[in-house]
């Protein structure tokens, strides 16, 4: 029996790409095409020259680029060296390292076997989990992971992400996506160009009227945010080829990858046996080494979450396959119906697939459902056989609604309010009455909508629960039913694992873990400063503590706790030395609510204040 060459999933992920490449292309010359149209109505401008002198900026703006993809290995290897707890380890000298041995010689193995460079592997000290690759292309790509893999990710799991990372340097996509950003870039030349040529309203031929103009140059903004869109949409595909690639090229276990995209992405650290604790401990001083002889059955029972979980050894009806590791589930049910509470959400939530067109990954269920479409390739059990549909209903949920008109007010609040108010002063015919009723209005509804918002995102009326209930949370939960902007107060427990991006020191988010299950906390702040200082003097206080966090939970669309009050406390739950902080974010979004509701009210009393200089 041939092995599978899985065409069907190679000539699927080929054909998006093509047409991704394609639809920004035709956007870029419809842009080009809008250039052309607007100097052809101008008199006095040579339309050689006008185009040869946007083809300059252009090329100027993508020598950039190109500088940026020579020089971004070198910056990257600084930042690491200097900002990130690591140690880095050339390729070739790998076997004298404290890299297991398992892991040198798949990697040695796989990087011969497909011809790739790899120049150094770099180890991140810290507990949570990530790994990604840098450089210029398939001949010298590096390797950064972080310990906390070697912790949670048992061998088969790690394999499979590595040999994820490895097909992104096999398909060289540091080159592909800096020559891709190429198109948006020129889209956006374009709209600077049209943007420039709208502020001069003489010299146009007869007939030819000014909003004609105006018009491009806000057809061309639009072309520019699709076009962005589309290099989203590349990226995402160009991730769905790197985990084919670790399946197809690498061999690697579909369902291995698929258990470790829920252990990073979701935090159920607990679904499968852990990793190597022996390997981490080397990389983790706070960790206590473990028992290198310790059997197979205590390092089952060490992953296990404190409460009593199950384990099988098969998946549900595909009882004839046997499964590559054991699955735990919990005391609500299987592992399979724990993995689909956890999915449930971004399976069936239509905010989820609004999210999906805004990020540079597909959505974790995507991923995993064609893994498990590879694993029946395989002859093998897909590891979730229950198919979850669609929810159409879920469109006039009321949270999803509510989340749909902040998102819409996000994207068109500051550009109509704003800009419309300032384009209508700018009309001298007006009379100052009407433009004094023209700022009234935009600070009244600037202060309405941000004290709605406000209101609607920061509520203090918060609930204590667990990590557990919220990745677990169901229609039934209200912890089901938050989302981008519509927030849930709650209040939790855990321990600091490490932050958010795996040993950066100036990353101001983290994650916390209880019970074998993690949640990624996000320190809310106006400013950047604020994140620096919270990042710089006051994590490094929390880290690796038991903490109760006061928060928001939102989705993006894994859930994420927005952190409003951090403190450490005791197993007992009292407050230890009274290590505390708090975000003043909150407050100076009611206190800008109320400024704005103010400067409103005071225009509407004295308008003759205002009138001076209108």
């Amino acid at each position: 029996m041939h092995a599978p060459n899985f065409s069907h999933t190679k000539w699927k992920l080929r054909g998006r790409f093509v047409v991704s490449i394609m639809a920004m292309a035709a956007i870029a010359y419809l842009a080009l095409l809008s250039v052309v149209v607007a100097i052809s109505l101008r008199y006095d401008i040579n339309l050689y020259e006008s185009l040869l002198t946007l083809g300059f900026s252009f090329m100027f703006g993508f020598s950039w680029l190109l500088i940026q993809w020579l020089f971004s290995p070198l910056f990257m290897d600084i930042v690491i060296g200097g900002l990130f707890g690591a140690e880095q380890f050339k390729f070739r000298k790998l076997r004298d390292s404290p890299l297991p041995e398992w892991f040198v010689d798949f990697l040695e193995q796989k990087v011969q076997a497909t011809g790739i460079g790899i120049k150094k592997v770099i180890v991140l000290k810290d507990e949570t989990m990530n790994a990604f690759v840098y450089g210029h292309g398939h001949w010298n790509g590096r390797l950064a992971v972080s310990a906390g893999l070697f912790k949670y990710l048992n061998e088969e799991e790690m394999k499979a992400v590595i040999g994820h990372e490895l097909s992104h340097v096999k398909n060289n996509d540091f080159i592909m996506l800096t020559m891709a950003t190429g198109f948006p870039l020129f889209t956006a030349y374009c709209y600077s160009f049209l943007r420039e040529f709208a502020t001069h309203r003489e010299g146009f031929k007869a007939g030819v009227a000014y909003p004609f103009i105006l018009g491009l140059a806000v057809f061309v903004r639009f072309l520019y945010i699709v076009s962005m869109l589309f290099l989203l949409s590349l990226t995402r595909i160009r991730e769905a080829m790197a985990d084919f690639g670790s399946v197809h090229v690498y061999g690697c276990s579909p369902r291995a990858l698929s258990t470790a995209l829920l252990k990073v992405g979701y935090g159920l650290l607990d679904i499968t046996p852990q990793g190597d604790y022996q390997a981490a401990a080397k990389f983790l001083p706070e960790m206590e080494a473990e028992d290198e002889e310790m059997s197979r059955k205590e390092r089952l029972d060490k992953a296990k979450p404190k409460e009593t979980r199950a384990v099988l050894s098969t998946l549900g009806f595909m009882a004839q396959f046997t499964s590559p590791t054991p699955l735990y589930g919990n005391g609500n049910g299987t592992a399979e119906d724990r993995m689909n509470r956890v999915l449930k959400w971004e399976r069936t939530q239509p905010m989820a697939k609004v999210l999906r067109l805004f990020s540079s990954h597909p959505l974790i269920s995507d991923r995993i459902e064609m893994m498990d479409d590879l694993s029946m390739e395989l002859g093998e059990a897909p590891l979730l056989s229950q198919k979850v549909q669609f929810k159409t209903s879920s469109l006039l949920q009321s949270y999803f609604l509510k989340d749909m008109v902040f998102l819409l007010a996000n994207i068109t609040f500051w550009s109509f309010i704003f800009i419309g108010a300032y384009a209508l002063l700018q009309i001298r015919s007006l009379s100052p009455s009407i433009r004094i009723a023209i700022m009234e209005t935009t600070a009244l509804l600037f202060g309405i909508y941000v004290f709605w918002y406000a209101r609607s995102a920061y509520s203090f009326s918060f609930e204590k629960t667990t990590v557990n209930q919220i990745l677990e949370a169901d229609e039934s939960s209200p912890l089901f039913k938050a989302g981008v902007h519509v927030r849930r107060p709650v209040e939790v427990e855990g321990r600091v694992m490490g932050r958010l991006m795996p040993g950066f020191k100036l990353d101001h988010n983290f994650v916390i873990e209880e019970n074998g299950e993690s949640l990624v906390a996000l320190w809310e702040t106006m400013t950047i400063i604020g994140q620096l200082q919270f990042a710089i003097f006051d994590l490094p206080e929390f880290e690796n503590a038991r903490v109760r966090i006061k928060g928001w939970l939102s989705r993006i669309p894994v859930p994420v706790l927005r952190v409003y009050e951090i403190q450490v406390i005791q197993k007992t739950g009292w407050i230890k030395d009274k290590k505390v902080k708090k975000s003043w974010l909150p407050w100076f979004v009611y206190v800008l609510a109320g400024m704005a509701l103010i400067l409103a009210f005071i225009i509407f009393l004295t308008p003759g204040l205002f009138l001076i200089g209108v």
